[in-house]
């Protein structure tokens, strides 16, 4: 984050710490300069498919959104043919003829499976660092059951909203309006 940028957001918190409404104490305002989180990124909204997602922060959902990290699996772009083996594997079965043994999951399905994997660990590791407060999950209705099924019970909790739609496309500046529009 450019000095600028910071100075002029840790003032504005410390005006924030200041007020009566805002219950903030100045060693918590200074704290949070000092360690790099700003009341204003209190909820994190990732936007997903199976091949992209973007992390963002707002402070209210429709409202100016910052990149936080952008991800990207390109495995789950590949076709099935190329992810996949050539032929089955073989096994031997109780008799003394071999079987054939398919894959137990689809080749683009596995990928999207461990993209919604890694995408997990980093919302778990961002809810231990305490780096949001509310997490918005916006993804087509079967990766979003993806993610949550990988999300560890304390993040999934933290889960404000689910929204059913790929807005991997669009960036910060329609991202919010088109949020706005789903709420």
């Amino acid at each position: 984050m450019p000095f600028a940028t910071l100075a002029q957001s840790g003032s504005s918190l410390i005006n924030r710490a200041f007020s009566v409404d805002a219950g903030y104490t100045l060693n918590r305002a200074l704290l949070l300069i000092q360690v790099g989180r700003f009341d204003m990124n209190n909820t994190w909204v990732l936007v997903a498919n199976a091949s992209t997602a973007h992390l963002y922060a707002t402070e209210r959902l429709g409202d100016e959104m910052s990149v936080l990290k952008e991800f990207s699996h390109s495995e789950s772009r590949a076709k099935g043919s190329t992810l996949a083996s050539d032929r089955p594997g073989s096994k031997q079965s109780r008799g003394s003829s071999m079987g054939s043994m398919g894959d137990p999951l689809d080749p683009k399905e596995f990928e999207a499976e461990r993209f919604a994997t890694e995408l997990a660990k980093e919302m778990d590791k961002g809810r231990v660092n305490r780096d949001f407060r509310r997490l918005v999950l916006v993804a087509v209705p079967h990766f979003q059951g993806l993610l949550k099924t990988h999300l560890n019970n304390h993040t999934r909790a933290m889960v404000e909203k689910s929204i059913n739609k790929d807005f991997t496309a669009f960036g910060t500046r329609e991202l919010p309006g088109r949020l706005k529009g789903c709420v």
